[in-house]
């Protein structure tokens, strides 16, 4: 958070911290969604090659949806938290 306090010290509105904080949220949790679900395919179908034989591997909608509803959840609350600091934080390093 000190670099929060830093943008405020020098001047930076809370509306224009608040829009930095949700773009680098967004940002960050698609680009973890993205990796986290190449990574899971690639594992996943190098273990179905070697356990049946057959390379092929494909998410169903709802195991998907589950997993972009858990992201999505856990980009939200990160986002909150890191908002309402932008807004309300104090600018004092001790509080």
């Amino acid at each position: 958070m000190t670099e929060i306090r830093l943008l405020r010290t020098l001047g930076t509105k809370p509306q224009q911290l608040t829009r930095m904080v949700c773009w680098e949220t967004l940002t960050v949790t698609c680009a973890g969604t993205l990796r986290g679900t190449g990574i899971a395919a690639a594992s996943l179908t190098a273990l179905g090659k070697a356990a049946t034989g057959r390379s092929r591997f494909a998410y169903s909608v709802p195991q998907y949806a589950g997993l972009v509803l858990v992201c999505v959840v856990s980009g939200l609350a990160g986002a909150l938290a890191s908002m309402w600091k932008a807004r309300h934080g104090s600018l004092r390093p001790d509080d």
